[in-house]
């Protein structure tokens, strides 16, 4: 029977809920946006009914750690706490275990957030008026959350490198770091690889960075299969530590756990062309990791995968390095302080960073934006006597690399380790 009652079924534009749902709708896009960053976090709400399955904290076994329950928190600094496996002799038969316990291992990663706005001019009244949509708000809508999404990978992306590169493109949300806004855009500041996660591609092999190893970097020290082969003997020997990746849908995680190494473009055609006849293997290995039943997007379109490293191209914003450009490093002797130190690459070749991802490499979080309890809110801003209108879109966030401090006092990122060689195509 139809309702004779006066429930409202539409709500009115401009009113406090009809703001709500827009900014409801617009994070709940914004989330679903696909990118480097959300192929990375694991699985997403199916619709804005949902919105409750976003709060807490995202699979850990993935690379991105994603932090949403923030709305009850105060103050701009969120401190995320890092546990670490415990070790030690077991106590055998009837020996006295009293007293011997193992201290939990146990690490705080700070890490900030603060507002970022992004304003759309929908134009005066008669632009307005000659568009074929009258509502021009979900064209909007959904523009904004295409900028945050962009924002969010370009953010992850250099705090997992630890710096910007030369390469940058007007369109890109975030500029260089010789920008004179960009640490307030960035929010927590970018840190070079720590020692034990920095290495330099030397022929077939791979080695620490110094101002003489990134100086000697050649235009033959391209990134290629047997720089895989280097990264695969160092994470057996376990002189790369790093937690392996467990995607959430992969019925194969636990038995054949992965890593993620991300190339630059011109690393992974020099990766492919040194391959040969093992590239339709590493593809294989790919295609029948899908075929186990994971939907993660990482096993689409051109995945290879050799000694449980799943080996993919970084998309449009990756980083690379002029020849003879500044590149921050953390030299043995820092280990522990973190301290950086300025060195040069070669005058004449470009270098290109590559990415091995483990889990829990970065955090994303978000915090309260709204008395609803959503981190992004959209705003309508009317003017030129009313006949204008402009849309702002601002949300809560703060991205960071996370780094622990081991039980021998050295700095170490958790979960990336990055490969420099020179960013060009073996002959």
């Amino acid at each position: 029977m139809a309702s004779t009652g006066s429930f409202a079924t539409n709500i009115p534009t401009g009113t406090d809920k009809a703001r709500i749902a827009w900014s409801l709708s617009c994070f709940i896009a914004f989330m679903r946006e696909t990118g480097f960053a959300k192929k990375l976090i694991g699985g997403a709400p199916a619709d804005s009914k949902e919105f409750a399955k976003l709060e807490g904290r995202s699979y850990r076994g993935t690379p991105v750690v994603e932090l949403t329950d923030l709305r009850n928190e105060q103050g701009d600094e969120i401190i995320v706490q890092i546990y670490g496996a415990t070790g030690g002799k077991p106590i055998m038969g009837d020996a006295d275990a009293e007293g011997t316990g193992v201290p939990l291992d146990i690490s705080s990663h700070r890490m900030r957030i603060d507002l970022t706005t992004h304003v759309v001019d929908m134009g005066g009244k008669m632009s307005r008026k000659r568009h074929p949509r009258k509502d021009l708000m979900p064209i909007v809508s959904a523009d904004i959350a295409g900028y945050f999404a962009q924002l969010r990978d370009q953010s992850v992306i250099y705090q997992l490198a630890g710096a910007t590169g030369s390469w940058t493109d007007p369109e890109w949300p975030i500029p260089r770091q010789s920008d004179p806004d960009f640490n307030e855009i960035i929010i927590n500041p970018l840190l070079a690889p720590s020692f034990g996660s920095h290495f330099i591609a030397d022929g077939t092999d791979l080695i620490a960075p110094t101002a003489a190893s990134v100086a000697g970097i050649g235009a033959t020290d391209v990134f290629t299969l047997d720089t895989v082969d280097a990264l695969s003997q160092k994470l057996r020997t376990g002189e790369i530590k790093l937690q392996k990746v467990e995607l959430p849908d992969d019925p194969a995680a636990k038995d054949e756990p992965l890593y993620i190494l991300y190339l630059t473009p011109a690393q992974h055609m020099s990766f492919k062309k040194s391959g040969g006849v093992n590239m339709r293997t590493m593809q294989a290995n790919a295609y029948n990791r899908a075929n186990h039943g994971s939907k993660s997007p990482l096993f689409k379109g051109e995945a290879y995968i050799w000694e449980n490293i799943l080996v993919l191209c970084q998309p449009q914003t990756f980083v690379a390095f002029n020849g003879g450009s500044n590149l921050n490093v953390i030299l043995q002797a820092d280990a522990a302080t973190g301290n950086e130190t300025t060195v040069n690459t070669p005058a004449n070749v470009p270098v290109g960073r590559a990415l091995l991802l483990g889990a829990q490499a970065v955090t994303i979080a978000y915090g309260d934006n709204s008395s609803s309890g959503i981190p992004m809110r959209l705003l309508t801003n009317p003017y030129n006597f009313v006949r204008a209108k402009e849309v702002a879109g601002d949300l809560v966030r703060g991205e960071k690399k996370v780094r622990i401090k081991r039980k021998d006092g050295t700095l170490v990122d958790h979960g990336v380790v990055v490969i420099d060689s020179a960013n060009a195509v073996a002959p």
